[in-house]
């Protein structure tokens, strides 16, 4: 297992009964929650034989979710009378969850990746232009994670790439890309990778990143650091880049002259925002995206974040952002620019429009 960042030991709570059948009247499981609660997640999973990926691992995890707390506390966002400890507890339940969880549904989606690979490319469609792909693939994964998100958190909305985004107030929304780099996976390039986060109203709390090239799972909640099962795969490089499209050439290598004017860079054009974020994440640099989707990069700056980097948003018309991500000494220096490049981002887009 390899960290990144900030670490924080959790404290292993008591054996608690999981009943297959029925969802009331058994014996409610004894649990304590540290900061670090997903360790026990994780500890259970293991004591039980759960098959990751599988399906009675999820359930698993949704059953510890909904069954942990006391009857008698309010859950959060119940309305009058919920104290903000009662709140901060329930909020660490829920993120410990999701943080188990998006491994389990991180290997699903490589799985489905993998199965889906060699499909006949007049399956394929372009939405934007000749490099915005979307293939059954990205249908697939999407529509499997949600299933998993239905199942184990009901309540939750869901904003996704291939589907937009579940009506009705929330107070917890998750938000996919089932593939980041749609072309770098079809035309079995490095660089595609599925991105899972959770936020919090508007605060990103939990992050995993599937890079489908190594095959590894790349996960981070709010004070855990970057976890995942295997080594880094990506290499150290400043990585810049925007929403690709045929009329842009001119803008990126513009922007790339006007950031390497601000202090030396070494710049690299990658298919996908997720991966690049984290190359960040594990081996340094900086990321400056621009004319992106929120589901381009959440799970990215989680884990860049939790390895220890600053992230810096800039909002243009609904749903474009624009995003900072690297050292403290990057990010104040390159924030005026980036704005600047923003601002002239989101006027281009507007005339061609």
């Amino acid at each position: 297992m390899v960290r990144a960042g900030r670490r924080h030991k959790g404290v292993e709570g008591d054996r608690e009964r999981f009943e297959d059948d029925r969802e009331a009247g058994g014996e409610r499981p004894v649990l304590t929650w540290p900061l670090d609660a997903s360790n026990q997640l994780a500890h259970s999973l293991q004591q039980h034989g759960e098959e990751p990926g599988s399906e009675r691992a999820s359930a698993r995890i949704a059953f510890i979710l909904r069954r942990s707390m006391p009857a008698s506390e309010p859950r959060a966002g119940g309305g009058a009378g919920v104290s903000k400890s009662a709140d901060a507890t329930d909020d660490r339940q829920v993120e410990a969850a999701a943080f188990e969880s998006v491994a389990v549904w991180g290997r699903e989606a490589l799985s489905l990746s993998r199965e889906l690979k060699g499909v006949s490319p007049r399956a394929v469609e372009t939405k934007a232009d000749a490099f915005d792909l979307t293939t059954p693939a990205d249908a697939a994964i999407e529509r499997r994670l949600r299933e998993r998100i239905a199942r184990a958190f009901p309540t939750h909305a869901v904003i996704g790439e291939e589907q937009g985004s579940s009506d009705g107030p929330h107070d917890w929304q998750w938000v996919l890309d089932p593939i980041d780099g749609t072309f770098n996976y079809f035309t079995n390039l490095p660089g595609a990778a599925c991105s899972i986060a959770l936020r919090r109203g508007t605060e990103l709390r939990v992050g995993a990143v599937v890079d489908f090239t190594s095959g590894v799972v790349f996960r981070a909640r709010v004070g855990s650091g970057v976890v995942s099962d295997d080594g880094p795969r990506t290499s150290q490089h400043t990585a810049a880049g925007r929403a690709r499209s045929e009329r842009m050439g001119d803008f990126e290598v513009d922007m790339l002259g006007t950031l390497a004017r601000v202090r030396p860079i070494v710049p690299r054009l990658i298919g996908g925002a997720a991966f690049a974020l984290l190359s960040v994440a594990l081996e340094g640099g900086c990321f400056v995206g621009l004319g992106l989707r929120l589901w381009d990069v959440a799970a990215g700056v989680v884990l860049a974040q939790e390895a220890g980097h600053r992230a810096r948003w800039w909002y243009g018309s609904s749903p474009v952002v624009h995003v900072l991500v690297g050292t403290e000494s990057d990010v104040e220096a390159f924030a005026p620019v980036v704005a600047e490049l923003a601002r002239r981002s989101d006027a281009r887009a507007q005339a061609i429009a």
